[in-house]
This record gives structure tokens, C-alpha cells and sequence, in this order.
């Protein structure tokens, strides 16, 4: 129970769709050409607002001239004993380039809890303006995050006359932002991984599914499978500032990067092979032909190996980075998953979809050191650098905690999160948080 509660203040979770990871995927959106794009956040509501309930009719972008833009809306209904604590996206859609003034929100209706029930309240029946100058740049797009003001809000009110503030994306350090791949959408979203809110979105090719970090770089590389490219992100600038072509047909799926940031390996999905890129030159500088559907690659700690797994040929394909050719093969169960290699170690951990093993390799010879069983239907690995343990999640939500030394579950941490798809460590400052992010 101590090493239970010792491992829960180092970890947070994402918990994304199991299909966006594991299953088809959602229905491909056209990117960005002509026009860019805007998405509204709906900031926690205050205290005060607990009682409170209001919809929204419409919300649109005044643009330039006075020229209105109806945005899609997504949270019609907003209850504050439900948004609390939780920033929830409001509205999105496509729009013209140019500079921007601010919001139009329509309220259709609003009531409020008393000691009596709930109550109706009065509107003026007018849009509110929220006025805010935002930048609309073709190609990418821009982050708002609406704030609702409750002090007016007095108990006994018969009135809703509401009062919203209106800002932009700010930016923060490198190392306090997190990212999540949106495939259906086309975008990044990033989140501060210690309050563990949205701070901005980033707009990318078609299909973005893996990403990898190149902090020496201070970049994100994430792996576009429908344009067959991996694309470079400068978090910092908010935007795509670079791309690296690999060939039709690739679908690039998962990418890792070697520890000193110079080499970034992609599993291609459709092409069965896997690309050795030179990041300096924004090259592929080898392709090796792997095994059906290589679906998950990591590196081991000197960057010298990647190990690339296959899910469709049941086998994870050995990859010596330097000379860009298969070194071993190693043999799993059905339909493997995903990889992790312990920290500082030698051993890779490999889960499988239709397997309930996790099955344990000595990465420097490729044998085969044994099997724990993890029962049906692991989905997510990982480790944590600052205690040398493995962390498995499972679709039932909870995460079972592994000792790579003695090979044996020591521990489990349930969530309560069903499926628990992605598991990630903060390797600098580990902090405790848990969110479901819907974009």
C-alpha cells in the first residue's frame, strides 16, 4: 500500500476514445486551405454559478467590418454544478483570415436554484458582446477562452443580465505543456500539465495520431497519416513551421525520438516499414521493411535500437538506428500493442490486445526472460523514471503497477476511467491529475 501511494503522486493520465488509438478512425475532416479556424473554451465556472443554468442560442465571430460568423456549438446547455472545475469547449468553426473583435453569444433561457426550487429568470432578450480583438491566420488555428462573471449574480435575482470576458491563448514554459492528437479534427490540443488545462490548439495535417518530443529542440513532431508526412511544431509560436515528407501510401502512425534529439523514427501503418529521419535536414535517411501494421516504436536509452511493433505479424522488429536495417525479431502473443522499455534498464515490455500476457525481453540479446499475466484487455503502458517501475492500463480503467525486477504486479490503482487508452509521466516534475479532454 506504500509503494501504492508513493507511485499515485508521481502519475497522470490521459484518457482518450479507444477508437482513436486502436479501432477506424473517426470521419477524416478537410484541412485548413484557404481559411483558418477558431475554438472557444468555456472556462470553469465560479462558485457562485453552482445554482445557476443557462443556454446558449448561437455564438459568432464578429469579423472584420462588422460581419457576423455563426460558429457551431457545442455545449448548448450550461449547468454550473457540473462545470465547476471542469473548462468544457464551447463552439468551433472555420473562418475567414483577418482580425476579429470579439464574441456574439445569444442566451436563450436561464434559471436559478432556490429555496423554493428552481426559478426562471428574466433576460433583455439582446445578444451579448464580448469584445476581444483575436487574429484569424490562414492555415492555423486560434484558441479563445470565455470566462463568465458571476458577481452580479445575487441570491434572489430575478434578472440574468450576464457578463463574459474574452481571452486569447497565452504562452508558457516548454516543459509545462502536454499535447493530445484530435485525428477527426485535425488538430493538437495543448494543456498545462499542472492545472491541467487547455491552453491553445494548433492546427495540422490530415489524420495526426503519434507525437514525440525533441526537448533540445524545444519541438513536437506529430505523425499525419493522411498526408503521409510527419509535420514540426513550434509549441511556443503556435503553429506548424515545418514538415518532413515520407512516401505515398505511408501512413505514418507512432514516432519516437532518440534521447540526444537528433533522430526520429516513424512506424508506418500502411506501408509496413519504418522510417529513420535526420531532424537537422528533415530527411528520411534510412527505410527498413518491418512486419504487418507496425502500430508502436520506442527507442532504448543509448538511441541505438528501435524496437517496432507489429500487430498484425504478432512480432516486434529490432531496428539498429545507426545502420538503418533489421538486427532481430522478436516473437509475441496476438495482436501486441504497444512497448516500453524499463528506465535506465534493459528490459522491454510488450502488451498485446488479445493477449492477457505482457511479455518481458533482455533488450540487449533478444530473449525472452518470461511472462506476467495482466488479463484481458490491456491498452496502455508506461514508466516512471523516478521510481524505475511499469504501469499498465487496462480498459476496466485500472492501472497495474509492474517491478521490473521482480516481474511480478505489485500493486493496482483503479481510476474509475473506462477505457484508459494513453498512460504518460512528466519526467522533470511528476505531479498527480487526471482529465478527459473532449475536443
Amino acid at each position: 500500500m506504500a509503494i501504492r501511494r508513493a507511485c499515485e503522486c508521481f502519475l497522470f493520465f490521459l484518457l482518450i476514445a479507444l477508437t482513436a488509438c486502436i479501432g477506424p478512425g473517426p470521419a477524416e475532416k478537410p484541412p485548413l486551405e484557404t481559411e483558418g479556424e477558431v475554438v472557444v473554451y468555456l472556462e470553469p465556472l465560479p462558485q457562485s454559478a453552482r445554482h445557476l443554468r443557462f443556454d446558449f442560442d448561437f455564438v459568432t465571430a464578429l469579423g472584420p467590418g462588422g460581419a457576423s460568423f455563426p460558429l457551431s456549438l457545442y455545449q448548448k446547455i450550461v449547468s454550473g454544478k457540473d462545470l465547476l472545475d471542469r473548462q468544457k469547449r464551447l463552439a468551433a468553426g472555420p473562418l475567414p483570415p483577418g482580425t476579429y473583435s470579439g464574441l456574439t453569444l445569444q442566451i436563450s433561457s436561464a434559471r436559478l436554484l432556490g429555496e423554493q426550487g428552481e426559478a426562471d429568470l428574466l433576460l433583455s432578450g439582446a445578444p451579448v458582446t464580448v469584445a476581444k480583438p483575436f487574429e484569424i491566420i490562414r492555415g492555423q488555428a486560434t484558441a479563445l477562452f470565455l470566462r463568465f462573471d458571476a458577481s452580479g449574480l445575487l441570491p434572489g435575482s430575478v434578472v440574468f443580465d450576464p457578463t463574459f470576458s474574452l481571452n486569447t491563448a497565452s504562452r508558457q514554459l516548454f516543459n509545462l505543456y502536454g499535447y493530445i492528437s484530435n485525428a477527426g479534427v485535425n488538430r493538437l490540443t495543448v494543456f498545462n500539465k499542472k492545472t491541467m488545462r487547455i491552453t491553445d490548439v494548433i492546427a495540422t495535417g490530415r489524420k495526426p495520431g503519434g507525437i514525440a518530443v525533441a526537448r533540445q529542440r524545444r519541438r513536437v513532431y506529430v505523425a499525419c497519416a493522411g498526408d503521409d508526412r510527419i509535420q514540426e511544431v513550434d509549441v511556443l509560436k503556435g503553429a506548424v513551421v515545418g514538415s518532413i515528407e515520407l512516401q505515398f501510401g505511408d501512413g505514418p502512425r507512432e514516432l519516437a525520438v532518440t534521447p540526444d534529439g537528433r533522430i526520429l523514427v516513424a512506424a508506418n501503418y500502411e506501408s509496413d516499414t519504418a522510417s529513420i529521419i535526420d531532424l537537422s535536414a528533415r530527411a528520411e535517411i534510412f527505410r527498413v521493411n518491418v512486419g504487418r501494421r507496425p502500430l508502436g516504436v520506442v527507442i532504448d536509452e543509448r538511441g541505438a535500437l528501435a524496437f517496432i511493433v507489429n500487430s498484425f505479424s504478432n512480432s516486434v522488429s529490432v531496428v539498429d538506428i545507426q545502420q538503418g536495417a533489421v538486427v532481430g525479431q522478436l516473437p509475441v502473443e496476438t495482436y501486441p500493442l504497444r512497448a516500453v522499455i524499463e528506465p535506465d534498464g534493459n528490459r522491454l515490455f510488450v502488451i498485446h490486445r488479445q493477449s492477457p500476457n505482457i511479455m518481458v525481453f533482455e533488450t540487449d540479446r533478444f530473449t525472452l526472460l518470461g511472462k506476467i499475466f495482466a488479463g484481458p484487455g490491456s491498452t496502455a503502458i508506461t514508466r516512471d523514471p523516478s521510481n524505475r517501475l511499469v504501469y499498465v492500463g487496462t480498459l476496466s480503467g485500472d492501472i497495474q503497477i509492474v517491478s521490473p525486477q521482480s516481474l511480478m504486479f505489485i500493486d493496482t490503482i483503479r481510476t474509475g476511467a473506462k477505457p484508459l487508452v494513453y498512460l504518460a509521466f512528466e519526467e522533470e516534475e511528476c505531479h498527480e491529475d487526471g482529465i478527459e479532454f473532449q475536443n
